[in-house]
């Protein structure tokens, strides 16, 4: 054995005794090599080893196992290990009794597979074992070959004399072929039936089989698989090739309707193509088919120049076609070429794309050469070629070696020169696509001054004529740096650029911005000196035609904000506009401008100026800009004033009041107007040592009486306005406020010593009272609002009902009982609608607890006795022993309509009218006190109060403290809001009963 290759292991399969893997009778793997993988027989192996004998033979009992096809496997598994297996007929097996079958397997590992797919005699004249004894062992040897069949392999073929015999010509074969091409590239399967005798099934099959796979590429080869001899079509993994028995493709089985069926015997094909006129591979494979060499030299060919393309591409019939024929114009047959040059050289640079292609693809790159130096003959005898071929040459410049790029660039200037008209105009198109050539062409034309009066003028010409925007002009400019820097210092380029500059420019919507576009874009080159006088021709050019245009007084800021480059524009004709725009861009950038700023200007330029510095600072009202709004009011005649010192009388000439309805107006807010008048006070144009200038002042106050008069009304507008103001402005602001105010106000302003003696008397009384008031009539009592009463729930706790009072926090809580020694007073009442349906709460004698007279009633509206002293006139006694206020539950109304039967007091008090009034509780400790302890230090922020165990809870409920309601959130178990039992009354069934 080879030990430089990795051997070929064997498998056999029949039915046996025993076997690998079962210890019983039946069929199994019997034997195998030491290395063959368990899981690779049982998944992928032991799906093929099956064999059903021919129907023609079961039905005649034949008995002879020659006459029995064999069936020959061979498929490729996902792993990339090749399977080629052979099963035969056995009449008897181990007990005589039954037939069986026998299969012998070779596994080749996938690193051999090629060995195999490359010489198919290998595999179609493989020896297999026909049975085996298992007594000598389940290990079989691995071999380093598949073994052979003995006889004459080395006879020329004669395989279309073969083929004649089985009535298969060359329409038949190409359909065969291309049927097999298609199915393993795709999920159909091929099934063919010979129209020979079942005893010479398995040989001709066999042959017919490895005929097609020798005419396959070697791709297809790697991936293909097929059977021998079946019984009947099935779709079988792996498996794309099937002869099955004559008769077992039958009509209009839709298992097998989308498959190639070739049923010879019938002589029946379905949808197998059979147009193969224009498809050179078949051609060329029916032509060879006795020529193996020069096959597979073709085959050898085209899986190099497919090496590096791809999947889909080598799978793909139509590479093969195209790949055949440039095989044969490479053999000579030029035809092919001078039919279709342009889809020969297109097709062969497809192959070129691919990095380092040209290198392993050498024969396809000579063949490109040799038609590439055909074609400049064709040049050369000033004959133009056609535009197709001319951009193929274009696309190979990439790909070439550098030793063939120049020429392939003198073809291309060449065949520019004798093209014209729109083929020129394409073939420039076809250069500009492709930047690098484009570069490399006119690099080339600029070495020759005649091709640039013939070649680069006129298509400059031509391409600044199609340029829409001024964008795109510029960009095609400033790209010649790059392509070719020596363009820029050709004169008619020159002028087409400064011309078609000009006229992008008035295309534009924004003659400013376009003309900073070309600042911007050439100021780099400005200090360069190749290219400065170009830069300058451009730019000066931009700059005229902005100044011939530009009017000042409608000028926006946006664009005022562009012109950066003012003081580089110079221009007689244009002086005064210019002087302006400079004026205004300095005003705007310095941080204190003067009126020295407008010297030179006449008034017209001067005024165009301020109006220019109005609409710029319009949204920059901020002090760092007021002295330049100042300088757009000022009176500027004769070209400039003087400084406005020294004027302590009259100061400058301003239009203050203007200018103060302009700071109004564009500042935004009120607050903005007082920022610039304390600004302003200290301020030369504004103020003198002491104080405003007349006219400011008169300015000042003609704006409050006009746009501000609440001013002094508002002490916050007030305290804005003199905070920090220096002295000259209050005074004016003094001034001010007195001719806005009231006669009222003025009366009080003139007499004010005498009102203040009075005010302060009246003042020191009032505050005298107060403290008397609250040394000897103060409440003791603190309102419920104090103790901030977060919520009021009714709950069911261990099966009392309680109404729970929860405060913000504990200190609420103990607020609202008050301390030991004087304990809080207050009243709770408990209401139902506007029905007060409890006595009063008070605070128990101790301070820590409280006496609930009656909390709650029973369901029929009568009370029990602790409930009757809620409705009793009982003198209470409060803590600090005076007598407790009136203030405890209303009159209740019986059932039947009239007044509950109370003692005396209620009586009297229910007759006095006031149904609001609550007899007195009695003292804390009485008999009829309910206490309810609560705790001291009230950590919880609650308290609980007990209501009356027949107390039924309706759910409109308030629980009113000193005078304050407090929903009730219910949360009462659902027993506490069932229905009374028949016959019985809730309060509100006995309150609507007695309306």
């Amino acid at each position: 054995m080879d030990r430089r290759k990795k051997p070929i292991q064997q498998q056999y399969y029949t039915r046996e005794r025993r076997g690998v893997f079962r210890s019983s009778e039946g069929y199994d793997t019997i034997a195998k090599s030491a290395n063959l993988d368990n899981n690779f027989i049982k998944k992928t192996i032991h799906p093929f080893c099956g064999y059903a004998a021919p129907l023609e033979l079961l039905e005649r009992s034949e008995k002879d196992a020659g006459k029995y096809p064999e069936s020959v496997t061979f498929f490729q598994a996902d792993s990339g290990e090749a399977v080629l297996g052979r099963s035969v007929f056995v009449p008897a097996d181990f007990t005589g009794l039954r037939t069986a079958f026998f299969m012998h397997n070779y596994v080749i590992p996938a690193e051999r597979n090629d060995e195999y797919v490359k010489q198919p005699a290998k595999l179609f004249r493989a020896s297999f074992a026909g049975s085996y004894d298992i007594e000598q062992g389940k290990e079989l040897p691995e071999v380093s070959d598949i073994p052979q069949q003995a006889g004459d392999s080395g006879s020329a073929p004669n395989h279309r004399a073969f083929l004649a015999g089985l009535n298969i010509g060359a329409t038949l074969f190409k359909q065969l072929l291309g049927a097999v091409v298609a199915s393993v590239s795709s999920k159909k399967k091929v099934y063919i039936a010979l129209d020979v005798e079942v005893e010479h099934l398995a040989r001709n099959s066999n042959r017919l089989m490895e005929i097609l796979f020798s005419a396959l590429p070697y791709e297809f080869r790697r991936r293909i698989g097929f059977i021998t001899y079946a019984k009947e079509p099935q779709s079988k993994k792996y498996i794309h090739v099937m002869f099955v028995e004559k008769g077992s493709i039958r009509a209009g089985d839709r298992s097998i309707e989308k498959d190639y069926c070739f049923d010879l015997a019938q002589g029946r094909i379905v949808n197998a193509e059979s147009d193969f006129a224009n498809q050179p591979y078949l051609e060329f494979a029916w032509d060879h088919l006795d020529a193996p060499r020069q096959m597979d030299d073709f085959l050898e060919y085209a899986d190099l120049m497919l090496a590096d393309m791809g999947d889909a591409r080598k799978m793909a019939i139509a590479s093969y076609h195209e790949l055949c024929v440039f095989y044969r114009i490479e053999a000579g047959d030029d035809r092919l070429y001078r039919e279709r040059p342009a889809f020969v050289l297109r097709g062969i640079l497809e192959y070129f794309a691919p990095p380092s292609a040209l290198e392993r693809k050498e024969r396809l790159n000579r063949l490109f050469l040799d038609k590439f130096a055909a074609e400049q003959k064709t040049v050369d005898r000033h004959i133009a070629p056609e535009l197709s071929v001319w951009e193929c040459f274009v696309q190979y410049f990439h790909m070439a070696r550098p030793e063939d790029k120049g020429q392939v660039v003198k073809y291309l200037i060449k065949s520019i020169h004798l093209s014209g008209g729109a083929e020129r105009k394409k073939m420039y198109a076809a250069l500009e696509s492709d930047r690098a050539i484009f570069q490399s062409f006119f690099q080339t034309v600029f070495a020759y001054d005649e091709l640039v009066r013939v070649l680069f003028e006129p298509y400059a010409e031509r391409k600044f004529e199609s340029l829409g925007s001024l964008k795109e002009v510029i960009r095609f400019i400033t790209d010649w740096e790059t392509w070719c820097p020596q363009a820029l210092d050709n004169l008619t380029f020159g002028e087409l650029a400064e011309t078609t500059v000009v006229a992008r420019m008035a295309r534009e919507g924004n003659l400013t911005a376009a003309a900073g576009m070309v600042h911007e874009q050439f100021k780099r080159w400005k200090s360069h000196e190749a290219y400065s006088l170009l830069a300058d021709r451009i730019v000066s050019a931009a700059d005229y035609y902005l100044l011939a245009k530009l009017d000042l007084d409608s000028l926006t800021k946006e664009d005022f904000m562009r012109i950066g480059y003012a003081s580089e524009l110079v221009a007689d004709e244009y002086a005064g506009k210019i002087k302006a725009l400079q004026a205004a861009q300095r005003i705007y950038r310095l941080s204190e401008p003067s009126e020295t700023e407008f010297a030179g200007l006449s008034a017209r330029e001067a005024e165009t100026v301020q109006q220019l510095i109005r609409r710029v600072l319009a949204d920059e009202i901020v002090p760092a800009n007021y002295r330049k709004i100042t300088l757009a009011f000022a009176e500027i005649t004769g070209g400039v004033r003087g400084s406005g010192k020294g004027r302590e009388e009259t100061g400058p000439r301003v239009f203050y009041f203007d200018l103060l309805t302009y700071v109004r107006e564009h500042g935004g807010s009120k607050d903005t107007v007082y920022s610039f008048l304390k600004w302003s006070g200290r301020d030369e144009y504004f103020a003198g040592t002491s104080r405003l200038y007349p006219g400011y002042a008169k300015a000042v106050k003609q704006y409050f009486q006009q746009y501000d008069r609440e001013a002094f009304k508002s002490g916050k507008d007030r305290k804005l306005l003199y905070a920090d103001a220096p002295q000259s402005l209050q005074r004016v602001l003094d001034d001010v406020k007195y001719d806005l105010s009231g006669g009222f106000a003025k009366f009080l302003h003139r007499k004010g010593k005498i009102l203040g003696l009075v005010l302060g008397i009246v003042v020191v009384a009032v505050v005298g009272a107060g403290i008397l008031y609250n040394a000897f009539f103060k409440p003791e009592a603190v309102p419920a609002m104090a103790y901030n009463i977060e919520e009021v729930t009714a709950q069911t706790v261990q099966g009392m009902n309680v109404i729970e009072i929860r405060f913000e926090s504990a200190d609420g809580c103990r607020a609202f009982q008050g301390e030991e020694s004087d304990p809080a007073a207050y009243n709770i009442l408990l209401k139902r609608g506007e029905d007060e349906v409890t006595g009063a709460l008070r605070p128990g004698a101790s301070g820590q607890a409280f006496a609930a007279n009656g909390l709650g009633m029973k369901p029929d509206g009568e009370q029990d006795a602790s409930s009757n002293a809620g409705s009793t006139t009982a003198e209470g006694t409060a803590p600090d022993g005076e007598s407790a206020g009136g203030t405890g539950g209303a009159a209740r109304t019986a059932p039947d309509g009239g007044a509950d039967k109370a003692p005396d007091a209620g009586a009297d008090a229910a007759q006095d009218g006031d149904a609001n009034t609550t007899p007195e509780m009695p003292p804390a400790g009485s008999s009829n006190e309910a206490p309810i302890s609560l705790p001291k230090d009230c950590e919880d922020g609650r308290i609980t109060i007990p209501l009356d165990p027949s107390y039924r809870w309706i759910g409109d409920e308030q629980l009113w403290i000193d005078g304050i309601a407090y929903p009730i959130a219910n949360k009462l178990e659902p027993a506490m809001k069932e229905e009374p039992e028949q016959g019985t009354e809730t309060l509100g069934e006995a309150e609507q009963g007695g309306q």
